[in-house]
């Protein structure tokens, strides 16, 4: 049981609130959730049009939705997080209008996924992918 558990903290505060048990009683939800994961993005770039700048309260309430919907995802859909946590990451972009601030995010970003590309190379190196031995 404890090597094959698969739920972090924020997983199981969720669990523990209740809200994944909730939103199976309540089927329609789960339509508005997905409805505001399409909505929320566009959301965005209609402030981003009128103003000429990101809205910062917008851009925390999608990264923080964003958040939220994926972890209900893996709850639910049992999906491997750490693909989605580029656009996560990319998600805070949103909430600056400051150059050097978006820069900084873009590069942590980018860090991110070359550490997901070499830590996953060096998982199979370290499994033994490149051996010449015959299994």
């Amino acid at each position: 049981m404890f090597f094959n558990y698969n739920r972090d903290l924020t997983e199981l505060a969720l669990i523990g609130a209740g809200i994944p048990h909730w939103l199976m009683g309540h089927p329609a939800m789960l339509v508005l959730l997905d409805g505001l994961a399409l909505l929320l993005p566009v959301v965005l770039l209609v402030v981003w049009r009128i103003r000429g700048r990101f809205g910062i309260a917008a851009g925390v309430v999608f990264s923080a939705f964003l958040s939220f919907y994926l972890l209900l995802a893996d709850i639910f859909w049992q999906v491997d997080l750490q693909p989605f946590m580029l656009y996560i990451l990319l998600s805070f972009a949103f909430c600056t209008n400051r150059p050097e601030r978006f820069d900084g995010i873009l590069r942590l970003s980018r860090y991110y996924f070359l550490y997901v590309f070499a830590s996953a190379a060096l998982w199979k190196i370290a499994r033994g992918l490149f051996s010449t031995r015959p299994r």
